[in-house]
């Protein structure tokens, strides 16, 4: 063989051994590389996932004299927005004092992709008008529940927020198959506390005097202007916060609420619907059930658990809308109270606590002197969670539900047909102020091009009709009607029995406004003014002064604005007459100014009517004290 035939094979020998050692450093790279990608997953991977609340926090929720702060509480649901698919977060707003208000929306990723049409789909059931039943069997089928959850609209009651963050966590991040029925038939809307501004003061005012013998009370209104009783605006929506939860009502029509609370500490560890009597009858019956149904799946998961104490059918009705917008609007307000402990202290009697004997709506007590934070956020998981878990069981029949309680209220024929507001009122501010309850709570308004005739009565055009057969007839019914509280006696022939709360609530009575109840149908040219109506009131020119009445609650309104300018005010001592008018003593007298005409401009809109005075006065006046200011003085919390 010539020996250049050689050199071909001996060349492709080393080429060949070349490219084996080439592509064996290449796969040792590829190896090193893709051994690199991985470690770097991994550790973004680990990085990224969601850290429990006590990773987050540093300390384990519920132990004795530890509380997450609220901001804190805030970032860690952003935490678990931002490290997990099925949870949305969102600043809703400000509340009174600049914190935000948020919510936290969990479900199964799939319902979180498509939640729009899970909202249109509540808000097609909410209003069931030209609906079949057929077909709001269909939507049934395809919406899916809406479970409104959240805490701490007292803020000395701190434990069921530190325990919604356990609540989020699991939610987020657990694969059992308890949690994914949950996540997949419900939508969860979490605000993990209704009054953050009280939960700043309160847990910042415990870490600020703790080891002191002040620790246990924030000495000042945990709310700045309602305190503790925040939790009675939800028909007057005074305050901003309120607005905002109703707002997350009226948005996503919910089928379901449950408000998380705490109760004293010596008697039983937690209550739990059925409620006591009285019911309000206008609480459809449909919503008066699920309340035992919810509230009883939550004590049976309370017992089953060996968690003592759970207590139902006693101390809290469901009378007052006060406490309960929800129940007019489609869905159960389900209450837990749970045994508070010396704020995050440990609570300890002389010995066991609450009743020892059992009953039958009291089936097991707790036999223990002590009781602990970390135990509140224990039982607010476990009735968190049993709720959730029988209303994503039933979520169909929870929604044909939802529809039945709307459309029964639509086609109601049974009186009264109608209210009447005339539209002379001695307080047109007042009559505005009730109007805007109204369109809060999603009630229709309409107003008469023409005078009519209803209930033997004549009334003029521009008067004010709120018919009851309409999808939120139940608020309006319950607002604008006279209470008649029942004789609940202790026993029969004894004495009567204390009410809980508020017995009435007829909001004309309480604002001054007349308001007619009209029993049968009548015939009137209407136009609907839900969304807007002007009661814009003239304002006479004035050379001299100003005058306004002391019969609107608007002339408040006008003063604090006119302090604010730092514009003299004056109140009339006695009675007097200006320009052939008569004019009562407290009388408002503002002079003419530049600042003065634009403010009460600015209030004429509320309906408040102003007279002018082109001619000085002759009157007996005081003159407001520059920066008067109202204070508000308490005992107690």
């Amino acid at each position: 063989m010539a020996p250049g035939a050689v050199v071909p094979r001996v060349a492709e020998r080393i080429e060949s051994r070349a490219e084996a050692a080439l592509m064996s450093r290449l796969s040792r790279a590829a190896a090193i590389g893709v051994a690199l990608v991985c470690a770097l997953a991994t550790g973004r991977a680990q990085q990224s996932a969601p850290q429990t609340p006590d990773q987050f926090f540093g300390f384990h929720v519920g132990a004795d004299g530890e509380l997450a702060r609220y901001p804190k509480i805030v970032e860690y649901l952003q935490h678990l927005a931002a490290t997990t698919n099925r949870v949305r977060f969102q600043e809703l707003g400000k509340t009174t004092m600049g914190n935000p208000y948020v919510l936290a929306t969990i479900s199964a990723p799939e319902n979180l992709a498509k939640l729009d049409r899970l909202i249109a789909i509540n808000r097609r059931l909410a209003d069931p008008r030209g609906l079949s039943d057929a077909e709001a069997k269909r939507l049934a089928q395809e919406g899916r529940a809406f479970y409104f959850l959240y805490g701490t609209i007292h803020s000395t009651e701190v434990g069921n927020t530190q325990a919604i963050t356990e609540i989020a966590h699991r939610l987020a991040t657990d694969g059992s198959a308890d949690v994914r029925q949950i996540l997949d038939n419900l939508v969860v809307l979490i605000v993990p506390s209704q009054n953050p501004d009280g939960q700043v003061l309160v847990i910042d005012h415990w870490y600020k005097t703790k080891g002191t013998p002040f620790n246990r009370v924030y000495p000042d209104l945990y709310h700045k202007y309602t305190g503790h009783d925040d939790n009675r605006d939800w028909f007057m929506f005074t305050q901003k916060e309120t607005r905002l939860a109703v707002k997350i009502q009226n948005d996503y029509k919910p089928q379901i609420t449950h408000d998380m609370h705490q109760m004293g500490s010596v008697e039983a560890r937690i209550f739990v619907p059925p409620f006591d009597d009285p019911y309000d009858p206008n609480v459809h019956p449909i919503l008066a059930q699920e309340h035992i149904d919810v509230g009883l799946a939550m004590a049976t998961a309370l017992v089953s658990e060996g968690k003592a104490g759970v207590e139902y059918h006693s101390r809290y009705d469901l009378w007052t809308p006060a406490r309960q917008y929800m129940v007019y609007h489609g869905q159960p307000r389900i209450l837990s109270e749970i045994a508070s402990v010396n704020l995050a202290d440990p609570y300890v009697g002389d010995g066991p606590l609450g009743p020892q004997e059992p009953r039958w709506n009291f089936p097991l007590p707790y036999r223990r002197n002590d009781w602990h934070l970390r135990q509140i956020v224990e039982y607010g998981n476990t009735v968190a969670f049993a709720g959730m878990s029988y209303v994503a069981k039933y979520r169909t029949a929870w929604l044909e539900n939802f529809y039945k309680v709307q459309a029964d209220w639509v086609n109601r024929t049974a009186a009264p047909y109608a209210f009447v507001i005339p539209r002379e009122q001695r307080d047109p501010f007042e009559t505005q102020e009730l109007l805007d309850i109204m369109r809060t709570g999603e009630v229709e308004i309409h107003a008469a091009r023409a005078p009519f005739t209803a209930g033997g009565r004549q009334y003029p055009a521009g008067s004010w009709v709120i018919e009851t057969a309409q999808p939120y007839g139940a608020f309006a019914k319950t607002m604008l009607e006279s209470q008649k509280y029942p004789d609940l006696r202790l026993y029969p022939g004894g004495p009567p029995k204390p009410p809980y709360d508020v017995t009435g609530h007829t909001l004309w009575m309480l604002m001054g406004v007349q308001v007619d109840e009209i029993e049968k149908p009548f015939e009137a040219d209407l136009a609907d003014v839900t969304k807007q109506d002007s009661m814009l009131v003239g304002m006479a020119p004035a050379r001299w002064a100003y005058l306004v009445g002391p019969e609107s609650n608007a002339g408040f309104l006008l003063v604090a604005k006119l302090q604010a300018a730092h514009v003299p005010v004056y109140r009339a001592a006695a009675a007097f007459e200006s320009a052939g008018r008569s004019f009562a003593p407290g009388t408002w007298i503002v002079p003419t100014s530049v600042d003065a005409t634009r403010i009460v401009k600015d209030v004429l809109g509320t309906g408040l009517h102003v007279d002018g005075a082109d001619r000085p006065i002759v009157v007996d006046a005081y003159r407001l004290k520059p920066d008067t200011r109202i204070g508000l003085w308490r005992g107690a919390n």
